[in-house]
């Protein structure tokens, strides 16, 4: 099983394969011809209808997105360093009950 899992690997030529691969999406993403063939499309199943999509342009109102924001679950929300703030305020209940231990002894 071992020399299977091994054969599967790639050992070398993972910087080629980067490279390869970076070249190939920015010359993908860079291409200056860029069309559309119009008879394609029609092959593309919409998936949104009109109605949809105008109730998507829509603005919010103020009082529409106030909703929204405050009915989002505050342990689950990213603060600004990408980390929700439940795993800190555990952190310092534990430090506070290990401090307290501490003084009692």
């Amino acid at each position: 099983m071992r020399g299977q899992r091994r054969k599967l690997f790639i050992h070398k030529g993972d910087d080629n394969i980067a490279k390869a691969t970076c070249d190939h999406f920015q010359e993908l993403f860079t291409e200056q011809n860029h069309f559309v063939r119009e008879e394609l499309l029609a092959f593309i199943p919409a998936l949104v209808t009109n109605d949809q999509n105008d109730n998507l342009k829509v603005m919010l109102d103020l009082k529409d997105l106030k909703n929204v924001v405050f009915s989002m679950n505050p342990n689950s929300a990213l603060e600004l360093d990408g980390m929700n703030g439940k795993k800190f305020k555990i952190a310092r209940t534990s430090l506070k009950c290990a401090s307290a231990r501490l003084l009692l002894v």
